[in-house]
């Protein structure tokens, strides 16, 4: 009966229909993120309205209302394969919406920084295929990583119901230990944290 109400629920979206929860979601997220880069947390007005406590969500919040809308788009398309994710008009659209505008960056920030910083042309593409120099840099890399990724962990988690999200979560905690642990142990002053 429960699922039945909720699948209602989330089907009462029409194609097309603006969701104004997911706009109200983004906006908020805009704000943080503008507000975490522009202010800075440690300055007073930062402190004064409270930004510490949730300005720093801008970018999760972006991340679960990009999965919202992907499987929203993938139910009103009737997608019910992986390889269906992969393919057709949709998922060329969705990699030339953010593709066209990260190259043309590339094409402004390589020269830029070579010229300006007097960086080595390895060093600047190190930092391009590696997210960045700079805050928000890595964004494009993971929106690259939801489009090819997000179908397998949509598909797993529809196929396993509540068990298949358990088991996500499990296997992203592990992977944030590794990663966590690899960088713990290749920092430079590693044995210092120990201390």
């Amino acid at each position: 009966m429960v699922k039945q109400i909720n699948k209602k629920k989330f089907h009462d979206i029409k194609p097309f229909q603006r969701n104004y929860l997911a706009d109200f979601l983004k906006t908020f997220a805009i704000i943080g993120v503008i507000i975490d880069n522009s202010l800075g947390p440690n300055s007073w007005s930062f402190k004064l309205i409270g930004a510490n406590f949730w300005a720093g969500q801008g970018v999760p919040i972006f991340l679960i209302v990009t999965g919202f809308l992907f499987s929203m788009s993938y139910d009103r398309h009737n997608v019910s394969r992986i390889k269906d994710c992969y393919k057709g008009p949709a998922f060329f659209k969705r990699l030339l919406r953010f593709t066209i505008p990260y190259l043309f960056a590339i094409c402004v920030f390589v020269p830029m920084l070579i010229y300006i910083e007097h960086d080595s042309t390895a060093n600047v593409w190190g930092d391009i295929l590696t997210g960045g120099p700079g805050p928000g840099a890595y964004y494009v890399a993971v929106i690259f990583l939801i489009t090819f990724i997000f179908p397998l962990i949509f598909f797993f988690i529809k196929k396993f119901g509540f068990k298949g999200l358990i088991i996500m979560f499990f296997i992203t905690l592990v992977w944030d230990l590794f990663c966590f642990g690899i960088d713990f142990m290749t920092h430079d002053t590693w044995y210092k944290r120990i201390i």
